[in-house]
């Protein structure tokens, strides 16, 4: 997010139907559907304040929901760390990121089978490394405060789903590095010495006029932005603002992966030391100077286990996918081509309860109420 970009204009407020319809007609029964009409909307009253909005249901996952405010929080993400993103609708969003999330649901449903959840305080610190994250894309914990209300999400919410994502996160990577060959276990801590690939942001300054007065000043800014980064100061919020290079600025300082052939010695050096989330002090390039922040690295070791756990997932998901009992909405159709899903007709996608939240879902998937005890 540049400099200039208000964080209303990062992510987009998603359209909602009127509170007032949630609490619309019950279903139809033979006898006595004015008192099940009623009950449902009791329940409905009991069970969202007058202030709530629609969900809508895109997917079932054995007993898991999957709604349009789950995807939401994802939507946020996305758009948070991609501006480009605006660009596209919430529906079309939705539609591109489901399959992946019907995918993440898989793989932890049949993981967390497997063995003990992993410690509090590991997934404690996921979080917080995540949402220190969010708050540099967003500029300051504050702005982040206020980009959330602006797309309708609560700050306690969205901590909750961040939190629940690391959980699924660490179990799922957990299981899959279990299930690889130990020759390639053995080497997770190969470090970036080695590196044919670095992952890296930078903080760019460059000098304002030739001769080395000017040089001098622009390794002094440099020093001062290290500080204010060392204190407190978001490392993306810093790019964002007084970075010189415009093409990495506008994304937090990220520059993409780049082989470390390519980089300047001085450069290629002083990442070659960092461990991943560290910070570089300024270092003189041919142009100016980098604070540098190492992302990720790729080494050969790293590249076979990389492969090999996606191999391992691929095949996983392969299995999970004939076994699973997947229903997708009628919406989604075209993103769930195969034999592996369910892609409900309409008709039948009304009937579809889910156990977690209570529901019952309609065509247009609007979440309602619990469903209503059946007619005597």
């Amino acid at each position: 997010m540049s400099a200039g970009t208000s964080t209303a204009e990062a992510t987009r407020s998603p359209s909602h139907e009127p509170a007032s319809s949630v609490c619309g007609p019950g279903p139809q029964y033979a006898r006595g559907r004015a008192v099940f009409a009623l009950i449902a909307l009791v329940l409905c009253l009991l069970v969202r304040p007058a202030s709530a909005q629609l969900d809508v249901v895109a997917a079932a996952v054995g007993n898991d929901l999957i709604t349009h405010r789950d995807l939401d929080y994802y939507l946020f993400e996305l758009r948070l760390f991609d501006a480009s993103l605006e660009a596209i609708s919430d529906d079309d969003l939705r539609r591109e990121v489901l399959p992946s999330v019907v995918d993440e649901f898989l793989l932890y449903r049949h993981f967390s089978l497997d063995g003990a959840e992993p410690p509090p305080e590991q997934v404690t610190e996921a979080l917080e490394d995540v949402w220190r994250e969010y708050e540099g894309r967003a500029g300051s914990p504050e702005r982040l405060r206020r980009l959330l209300a602006f797309n309708e999400l609560a700050v306690e919410s969205t901590r909750e789903w961040v939190r629940q994502r690391a959980l699924r996160s660490i179990i799922t990577n957990r299981a899959l590095a279990q299930r690889l060959d130990p020759a390639l276990s053995r080497h997770i801590e190969d470090g970036p010495r080695n590196a044919t690939r670095f992952l890296m942001a930078q903080i760019f300054v460059a000098p304002r006029a030739a001769g080395p007065e000017a040089l001098n000043e622009a390794e002094q800014r440099a020093l001062r932005i290290w500080v204010d980064v060392q204190t407190g100061l978001a490392f993306e919020r810093a790019a964002a603002v007084f970075s010189d290079d415009p093409a990495s600025s506008s994304r937090g300082g990220q520059t993409g992966w780049i082989d470390a052939g390519l980089l300047a010695p001085a450069v290629r050096e002083a990442v070659q030391t960092l461990t991943i989330g560290e910070i570089s002090r300024p270092v003189q390039g041919s142009t100016g100077f980098h604070l540098l922040k190492l992302l990720d690295y790729e080494t050969p070791l790293r590249r076979q286990r990389l492969v090999a756990t996606r191999a391992e997932r691929d095949r996983t998901l392969a299995r999970l996918r004939r076994e699973a009992d997947i229903h997708i909405a009628p919406d989604y159709a075209e993103r769930f081509e195969g034999p592996d899903v369910d892609v409900q007709e309409p008709s039948v996608w009304q009937r579809i309860t889910g156990r977690q939240a209570h529901v019952t879902t309609a065509p247009a998937e609007e979440v309602t109420a619990p469903p209503a005890p059946a007619a005597p």
